[in-house]
This record gives structure tokens, sequence and C-alpha cells, in this order.
């Protein structure tokens, strides 16, 4: 009896051992498996973390291209008319016509391009609807474009004494049909002039090469200093050179006179014209 029970309780624990062998192989096997389930999901998350753009990507791209598809449906239903009105506006500059050698110097086009009337200059009134124009006042063109009518709308008929007198910044002065009178040293010691352009429909005076004479050509007004010409042709029709007309003209080495000595030494030559002095004078009947 005693034998037998001893055997039972053998066996019962040799089935214990082997019960908890089992269980402790099995959580082994779980523990073991857990965790890669849990890195996996682990870099499953990161990926997502690291990329978050790539959530959202698609359905951002989708709404673009749905937006540029709305844009451009609108574009042509209003048949380009938004498109129209951003389009900028470009101002073409008149270059057009200004009489007389305008088109010599390019139009005698003021700072900004245009033909337009130079502002700022000073006027006198004569007291019968016409005006003299005494100075350049507040205007600061290079080129002064003298315009026909003043500002409080006289006609502007002449230009007064020493009006542009050492103005040195002036390189060009177009000269419209309406002046008739030229003052005194007007352009003298305008060292920077370059040309001087008039009208063709004024019947008062005209320029030659950009050089002011009266209209019969028998006064040569004012020779520009700084046309960097060395030499320049006289007409034999000129009886009278005006003062200071070839003042500072520092490139000038040559005088081309179109008549005889003879006629050459008659002709008056206004004071302080010390470049035409120096100067080398040709005539007609030199040979040369």
């Amino acid at each position: 009896m005693k034998s037998a029970w001893t055997k039972t309780l053998a066996f019962a624990l040799v089935g214990l051992l082997l019960l908890s062998a089992v269980a402790c192989k099995e959580e082994n096997t779980e523990d073991q498996t857990n965790p890669e389930s849990e890195q996996g999901s682990d870099v499953l998350q990161g990926g997502m973390d690291q990329n978050p753009g790539n959530q959202f990507g698609n359905d951002q791209n989708n709404q673009n291209n749905q937006n540029n598809q709305n844009n451009q449906n609108n574009q042509n239903n209003n048949g380009g008319g938004n498109e129209q009105q951003t389009q900028p506006v470009i101002i073409v500059p008149d270059t057009g016509n200004n009489g007389g050698n305008s088109g010599n110097v390019g139009g005698n086009t003021t700072n900004n391009g245009s033909s337009t009337d130079s502002t700022g200059l000073t006027f006198t009134s004569n007291g019968n609807g016409t005006c003299t124009l005494t100075g350049l006042g507040a205007c600061r063109d290079i080129c002064v474009v003298i315009p026909s009518t003043s500002p409080s709308g006289e006609r502007v008929t002449a230009i007064g004494p020493q009006a542009f007198y050492n103005c040195t910044s002036v390189t060009v002065v177009q000269i419209p049909a309406s002046i008739a009178s030229i003052g005194h040293l007007a352009f003298g010691g305008c060292t920077s002039l370059v040309y001087i352009t008039v009208s063709a429909q004024n019947a008062s005076y005209k320029d030659i090469g950009g050089v002011l004479y009266t209209a019969d050509g028998r006064t040569l007004v004012h020779y520009p200093a700084a046309s960097g010409s060395s030499s320049v042709n006289v007409p034999a029709s000129v009886t009278k050179i005006e003062d200071m007309a070839f003042y500072g003209c520092k490139s000038l080495k040559t005088i081309r006179y179109g008549g005889t000595q003879d006629a050459w030494s008659r002709i008056a030559v206004g004071s302080m014209n010390y470049s035409l002095n120096a100067a080398s004078v040709t005539c007609s009947d030199t040979g040369k």
C-alpha cells in the first residue's frame, strides 16, 4: 500500500515538472515575439513621423491641380480679361517732327526722352499777349526745348539778353518758330552747349549744322562751344559775328570761310571771341 502511494506521488511530481517546463517555454516564446512586433510598429510609426508630408502630399497636389484648373477656366470664360488688366501700359515718347533741323540732334528731346517743352523757365510779359524768355529758372533740363507759349498762355516771341548766360549745364537748345528776337549774349558762357536747333518755320533765325544764324545768314549769332569740331565752315553771306559767339571753343582750330580774304577782313567780329582769333582762317581765294 505504501509502495503504491509512493509511486503515485512520484508520477504527480514528474507531471508538475513537465507542465512547469512547457509553461516556461511558451512564456519565453511570447517574450521573444512581442518585442519584434512592437519594434515593427515603432518603425512604421517612425516612418510616418519622419515624412509627415507624405500623409498629405497627394491631397495637397490634387487640390493645387484643381485650383489651377479653376483659374484657367476662369480666364477662358472671361476672354482673358483679367490678364489684360494686369498688363503694363507702355507709353511711346513722341519723337515726331519738331520742325526745323531737330532731326540732326535726335529730336532734341528733354531729359525724360520726350519732345515735351521744358518747364520751369522764367518769362516776362510784354503786355500785348506776348512774352520774353528771361532765364533758365527752375528748369533742370540739359536739353532745353523752348515753348512757343508760356505757362500763362502768352506767345513766346523773344529770348532776352543773357537769358542762358553761363548756364554750363545746358547742352542743347531748341528754338521754336515763334521766336523773333534773341538778346545780347543770350547764350554767352554756355561752355557745355553742343547744338542749337531752330524750327524750319522760324522767319528770323536758322541753324546750319547746329550753329545759330539770323535767317538771312548775315549774322553768326552763336557757335556751340562744346561741339567738339576742330573746324567750322562760315558762309560767305556772314558780315557780322556776335560778341562771345566763339567763346570757350577749345576744340576749334580752323575757320573755312566761303568768301575772299578781303571780305573776311571786313566782317565785324564782336568781343571775347578768343577762340576765333586764335584759329587759322582759310578763304576761298587762298587756294587751300
